[in-house]
């Protein structure tokens, strides 16, 4: 079969030479100073079909601008995708974006976060979120929360935080532990106003002494030896995507690698402003992910456009995050079919009494390759519970996680109902345990539910019990692997 759409640069001298590698390797066909072969790891353009060489790591994508020191081309990027609301005369639009200044570390993970501003003369809601993509090597994801905290804002001068989250280098392939930080240094600068104020202008590398004061908290996993048995660290492993304190709990939205953007459901509303708690101040965390140094010293813009309005929808949004805590995480080698699975507990779906989901991002890393997200209701008659809805993805791509806006609706009934995440992992390429984490290399097991009416104090769903087992048996293991 074959691809759609307009074909890129080098797809088009592809085409020309009549599909042959070694006629377009020497080229330079998207303009940004490297060959094709250096790009895609053949820089001596000594790979045949007769005689496929050995090749480098990729250094880029051959129809897409990106060589070090340019910038992207938008234009070879997803298209801003067709949301009406986005286009309503009232509709206005805020973007946020991490500084240019910054340079990306020669380390393979590195979060990065920076605290703006949100208007609040009044009640809004939020309708489109548009991510705007510059480093497209090296941003993998990112979420937005919203904090309700006093910014002295310092003539504009945005806040930002940094946190080393291992010692790994740029060409690891396995990350440290996450206590193995780097002491912090700032410019000195503090302020009044509490701990977002004094962090006003400070730019910091393993600050995990003003990251601890906001809630950031450090990983405690442990791989062990002792007949290969592996633990995540129990409760005070990191059970969140770099977490923040009370005040930073409320996700307004997210992306990852592949995403289009959010459209939100035509009823809905994701709320902020005036008389919304938890929504002065927003805080983007975004992901770098640097294999092999490929992007060590470039700058990244990324960010995103929010696209809100005056105009009130019906239900003001929620989002919830449900899932396999990354503390609970502990997969072992050579598993070609490993199975994780958590339940969201009854005391949180108590607080649930009806809702409606919309959409769905769903989340992993490179040993991803099955998740879902279960609505199952309680059957009165039989006593079993019975699935009545199913937020999935059998075929899951690490290069390509959108975020899904349901044609239906589906009915939450927190009396009745449990919400149950299961995903699927093949570690059939790894030597070693892989546990919960924060790299690409370690494992994520999330699904993030947008729904509607907004609950306030709901932001997660899962279990907390780091001895809870995660492997076969677990309830939904064969609707998972049945391929259905």
């Amino acid at each position: 079969s074959s691809g759609g759409g307009q074909l890129n640069p080098f797809g088009m001298d592809f085409a020309k030479a009549g599909m042959s590698w070694p006629a377009v390797c020497a080229l330079d066909s998207d303009g940004d100073g490297l060959t094709n072969g250096q790009e895609l790891g053949d820089p001596s353009c000594q790979w045949t079909v007769e005689k496929p060489t050995q090749l480098l790591p990729a250094k880029g994508h051959p129809g897409i601008k990106d060589a070090p020191g340019t910038t992207i081309d938008q234009s070879m990027c997803p298209k801003k995708m067709d949301c009406a609301a986005a286009e309503e005369p009232e509709t206005r639009t805020l973007e946020v974006r991490m500084n240019a200044e910054e340079k990306i570390p020669d380390k393979r993970t590195t979060y990065i976060a920076k605290f703006f501003e949100l208007p609040d003369d009044q009640k809004y809601h939020a309708v489109y979120f548009e991510p705007v993509v510059d480093n497209v090597i090296s941003a993998h994801h990112f979420l937005f929360y919203m904090c309700d905290r006093p910014v002295d804002v310092n003539g504009g001068k945005a806040f930002e935080v940094y946190k080393d989250l291992t010692d790994e280098g740029a060409s690891s392939s396995t990350s440290t532990s996450d206590d193995q930080q780097q002491s912090a240094t700032t410019d000195g600068t503090t302020g009044g106003g509490g701990v977002l104020a004094d962090l006003t202008g400070q730019t910091m590398r393993g600050a995990s002494n003003l990251l601890s004061q906001l809630g950031f908290r450090q990983g405690a996993g442990i791989v062990g030896t002792l007949g290969n048995v592996a633990s995540s660290g129990g409760p005070a492993a990191v059970d969140d995507s770099v977490r923040a304190t009370e005040s930073c709990q409320r996700i307004l939205t997210g992306w990852a690698i592949g995403g289009d953007g959010h459209c939100l459901h035509p009823a809905t509303g994701h709320p902020f402003g005036r008389g919304v708690p938890h929504s002065k101040v927003g805080l983007m965390i975004l992901h770098w992910d640097n294999p092999e140094g490929r992007v060590s010293g470039e700058t990244d813009t990324t960010g995103l456009r929010i696209h809100y309005t005056p105009k009130l929808r019906q239900h003001d949004q929620g989002m919830m995050r449900v899932g396999v805590p990354m503390s609970e995480l502990s997969l072992p080698p050579g598993q070609p079919r490993y199975l994780v699975d958590d339940v969201c507990p009854e005391m949180c779906m108590a607080r649930l009494p009806q809702i409606f989901i919309t959409g769905y991002w769903l989340h992993m890393h490179l040993t991803g390759r099955r998740i879902m997200t279960r609505v199952l209701r309680e059957n009165r008659v039989t006593g079993r519970k019975d699935e009545v809805g199913r937020l999935s993805d059998f075929a899951f791509d690490f290069a390509r996680q959108p975020f899904v806006t349901l044609n239906e609706t589906i009915t939450v009934r927190g009396e009745t109902d449990t919400l149950e995440t299961v995903c699927l992992f093949d570690t059939t390429g790894r030597t070693e345990y892989t546990r919960g984490g924060l790299s690409a290399r370690e494992e994520m097991c999330y699904t993030f539910i947008s729904y509607y009416p907004a609950m306030e104090g709901v932001t997660k769903c899962h279990s907390e019990e780091w001895w809870r087992c995660t492997s076969w048996g677990q309830v939904g293991a064969a609707a998972l692997t049945a391929g259905r």
